[in-house]
């Protein structure tokens, strides 16, 4: 395959995409005789003519806002900007015009516009043409921002950025404009929104962009002569962000190092390291995040001091073995090794292991706890996903003294029995003593099932639950249903949950008193706006109640798959904790287990829950003649502080209303 530098890769993609579209058009300083500032642009004014390439005056503002006003009607101008720095010139065209001018138009106008723009530093160009400013542009809904690192990936993500319908970002990286790489020559786009993992790794992950991209690479591959494997992700579009694929990465190698040029004080990798905060792979982490960005500094001209201030491969690699020793010492402490010492999978790196993956699962602080206690996890079983171990569960663990990971078992102590005093409330009463002797094998709850307990006893002490029953003849509902599975595929089957849920949504969207809580003050009642049910799901380690969000905008095939896609997360606890939140009342069916009806518990702090049995079969005397009709026990549970009996009735009789009319649920 041919080789070109980035800057030719920039100039074939633009002259083939107004090859290709004649409403493409190229506007900008010195982009036509002189080539443009870095030679961009070199031969496209002799083949495409004063029309299509436009020299303009020395007015950010003015030639920007002109290519807002140009792609509003039709066009889709490529406007460059000489230096990114100078965006602070025509900022309110592009925050205010560019970003804004389709959504407050109701999508009728739309402003397919590039801006490109030299960035970053390393030439020498000092503080006023050296900056990273793209954190700023990421900050505007509306706007797309792209920072290739490679030729083959400049080409390709400009001609997808040309072909957007939205004003898109495009950063250049200055010391990477000489730089070749292999481009084919045929046609081809890259999509926005879709990182390249440049190397696969499974000790590490490092995510980066721009010219940092090979510098992470380089330190890839001295780590690699150690036996480290390190996978560099280039993130390329910062905005859309492919979250996912860093997420995923992270979940596998449970380390992160985030590398970016711009200043690390609020820069990107500060949005990204939040990300993962807010994902699945928080709960995969085995070390503190580390960034490593430009210094808190305005860029000097001198190139000595120019150059200390920017990530270099010393301090990319001091990170990276700064978060592989956090995870060693810290799996060397569970694992009942001394940091640094070999076996059970570690990998030597001079005075530290690099944990191969295996052992507890904890938080950082957890760690900490059982290394400074010298606490033997081995057994505990945590309360979070996975079984997760948390400090709080670690509250009671026995220490081994200054031993780490000593194993430490706790004596067997024979105790006399305990009486509570006479009178006394044993829900409330305080455990004090000694533990009391058992006739049988103790068998420790797991976390989840320790949560449930002491929330269910909350909900009983800290709620005036009142339950109350009703009959809904299912009859009708049960034929809907076989008529409309008919042919299909099991998996796409709508199963009886799905319509007891749309009904639900339905009545709690119009009775707003199921939408209601107590306040945090106990005088107060908080509406909440969506219409959020939770679904009680149980797993192996006990029950969990994800929320499906805005149940009532689903229909009723909507529902059926969200159900079943929750609650599969759910059982392969990959669901994180957010999912379980934000409920304002509860479904709970246990009518696949043949119960027919049963007293469910407020999940709180919602205020009601409704728990379905499974259909019993009767003989009813109807339209003159014996028939046998189905019926369901429709079981409410509701907090009287909030609900009165009235209102749950009301809310009762509207679903068996609709349960018994189904053709107002499909």
């Amino acid at each position: 395959m041919r080789e070109i530098t980035y800057a030719e890769a920039i100039c074939e993609a633009m002259s083939e995409e107004m090859r290709r579209d004649e409403n493409v058009f190229f506007m900008g300083e010195d982009i036509g005789v002189y080539n443009g500032a870095f030679g961009v642009s070199k031969g496209m004014i002799q083949e495409f003519g004063e029309e299509r390439v436009r020299e303009t005056p020395i007015s950010e503002t003015g030639f920007v806002g002109a290519g807002v006003g140009a792609a509003m009607m039709g066009m889709r101008p490529i406007v460059e900007l000489m230096f990114s720095d100078f965006v602070a010139v025509c900022f309110d065209q592009l925050i205010n015009e560019a970003a804004k001018v389709r959504f407050m138009l109701g999508g009728a106008v739309k402003v397919p516009m590039v801006m490109r723009t030299a960035s970053g530093g390393g030439t020498g160009a000092a503080a006023q043409h050296s900056q990273s400013l793209e954190n700023l542009y990421c900050h505007i809904p509306g706007l797309k921002v792209v920072i290739p690192s490679t030729a083959y990936d400049a080409k390709g993500l400009l001609k997808s950025a040309i072909r957007d319908d939205n004003t898109v970002i495009f950063l250049e990286q200055k010391k990477l404009y000489r730089v070749k790489g292999p481009v084919p020559d045929g046609e081809y786009t890259i999509p926005l929104g879709e990182a390249d993992i440049k190397r696969p790794g499974r000790d590490l992950t490092i995510v980066t962009y721009g010219r940092m991209v090979q510098m992470s690479l380089e330190v890839a591959a001295k780590l690699a002569a150690e036996g480290i494997e390190a996978e560099v992700i280039d993130i390329r579009t910062l905005v859309p962000l492919d979250t996912k694929t860093i997420v995923e990465s992270v979940k596998r190698t449970r380390r992160l190092v985030i590398v970016h040029e711009a200043v690390q004080f609020s820069g990107f990798g500060g949005e990204i390291a939040a990300q993962i905060a807010d994902s699945e792979a928080f709960y995969h982490i085995d070390a503190p995040i580390k960034r490593v960005g430009g210094y808190y500094s305005p860029v000097p001209f001198n190139p000595i001091l120019e150059a200390s201030i920017f990530p270099t491969p010393e301090r990319i690699e001091g990170a990276a073995r700064d978060v592989l020793a956090s995870a060693a010492e810290a799996a060397a402490a569970v694992s009942g090794l001394s940091a640094g010492s070999a076996g059970s999978g570690l990998v030597g790196t001079g005075s530290v292991g690099v944990a191969g993956g295996s052992g507890a699962r904890m938080t950082t602080l957890a760690r900490r706890i059982a290394v400074a206690r010298g606490i033997d996890v081995t057994g505990i079983s945590g309360s979070g996903i996975r079984g997760r171990i948390f400090s709080a569960d670690l509250d009671g663990a026995v220490s081994g003294g200054s031993s780490i990971g000593a194993g430490v078992q706790a004596p067997a102590v024979a105790a006399p029995q305990v009486q509570a005093p006479q009178g006394t409330d044993c829900r409330t009463a305080p455990v004090t003593g000694t533990p009391v002797a058992v006739d049988g094998t103790v068998v420790k709850m797991n976390g989840m099932r320790r949560i449930i307990a002491k929330r269910m006893a909350q909900s009983s002490l800290e709620t005036a639950p009142v339950s109350q029953y009703v009959e809904a003849d299912v009859t009708g509902l049960l034929k809907a249903r076989k008529y409309v599975n008919e042919g299909k595929e099991k998996n796409d089957q709508l199963t009886v949950t799905s319509f007891i849920l749309r009904a639900m949504a339905i009545a709690v969207k119009e009775q707003e008193r199921f939408r209601m809580q107590l306040g945090a003050d106990g005088d107060s009642f908080v509406l909440k706006d969506d219409v959020n049910i939770g679904i009680a799901v149980g797993t192996s380690e006990g029950l969990t109640v994800p929320v499906l969000r805005n149940a009532d905008a689903m229909s009723i095939q909507a529902l059926n798959a969200e159900t079943a896609f929750v609650a599969q997360k759910a059982r392969d606890g990959e669901l994180s904790p957010d999912a379980y939140h934000g409920g304002v009342i509860t479904l709970t069916n246990m009518g696949m287990f043949g119960v027919t009806a049963f007293t469910p518990i407020i999940n709180q702090p919602e205020a009601s829950i409704l728990g379905v049995g499974t259909p019993a079969e009767r003989v009813v005397f109807k339209d003159g003649e014996y028939k046998n009709h189905s019926f369901m026990t429709l079981s409410l549970t509701y907090d009287h502080r909030i609900i009165n009996g009235t209102e749950a009735a009301l809310f009762q009789q509207r679903i068996k209303e609709l349960l018994e009319e189904p053709e107002q649920l499909l």
